[in-house]
């Protein structure tokens, strides 16, 4: 996702917004969202991003116009904690508060189901064909053709929040945020606690604790760029 972009947060109390890194300010709120979103993330064409709710439904938005797009499903009734989907669009991955994760396609359609004790954070590993899971106390990764365990050394146990593009990465991992390429991991110069990672171009935006959203360059120092009361997830889309 290219670096001058619109990123869609969650905040704790359940509502999604749209925020301008390039201008700091919030531009829209997501109607219809208000205590309900849990989880989010974008889609690979940079302009939509997939909203899970504490009802259990995926929702489809439109970054640019803040509008409802077509497609989602209803699924379980329990919460989604978790929620992504593969770089070619192919497969979603669905982690739900009970443990449950789907598999389904593109279109919605359950394939299969595997069980992580509180999933709290999903990603596809670029091959687009391993779903990578952090759950409680344990990370586990699975082919979505199979629905088996494979084995995986990709990120280190407890990563979360994982952007990447290419070789490189970005993720939280016990608080900390860290970049990494071609595997080599370091951690990001900057104070506070992080709750998620976004990397765009050469920076990482990573949002704190307190709401609050740093960009963290290549080289030179982390800069405030924003945040919300109670921003809890950060993801990142592409302005135009």
């Amino acid at each position: 996702l290219r670096t001058h972009g619109l990123s869609p947060v969650v905040g704790r109390g359940g509502d999604a917004s749209i925020w301008d890194l390039d201008t700091r300010r919030k531009v829209a709120s997501l109607d219809g969202t208000r205590l309900s979103a849990s989880s989010l993330t974008a889609l690979a064409d940079g302009r939509h991003i997939a909203l899970g709710t504490r009802t259990g439904e995926v929702q489809i938005w439109n970054v640019l116009t803040a509008g409802r797009a077509p497609g989602g499903w209803q699924g379980d009734k329990h919460a989604i904690t978790g929620l992504a989907f593969s770089p070619d669009g192919a497969w979603v991955g669905v982690g739900y508060e009970d443990g449950d994760i789907e598999i389904r396609t593109a279109a919605g359609k359950k394939d299969r189901q595997v069980t992580v004790s509180l999933p709290s954070h999903l990603t596809f590993l670029p091959d687009g064909e391993t779903l990578w899971v952090d759950g409680y106390q344990s990370t586990k990764a699975f082919s979505v053709t199979t629905g088996l365990p494979v084995p995986t050394s990709a990120y280190p146990q407890g990563a979360r929040s994982i952007s990447t593009a290419g070789d490189r990465a970005a993720y939280v991992k016990y608080n900390k945020a860290y970049r990494a390429v071609g595997g080599a991991e370091s951690p990001l110069a900057m104070e506070g606690k992080a709750t998620s990672a976004a990397l765009l171009g050469e920076d990482v935006y990573v949002s704190r604790t307190d709401g609050t959203v740093l960009r963290v360059p290549a080289a030179g120092p982390a800069v405030e760029v924003g945040g919300a009361t109670g921003l809890r997830q950060l993801v990142a889309s592409e302005k135009g």
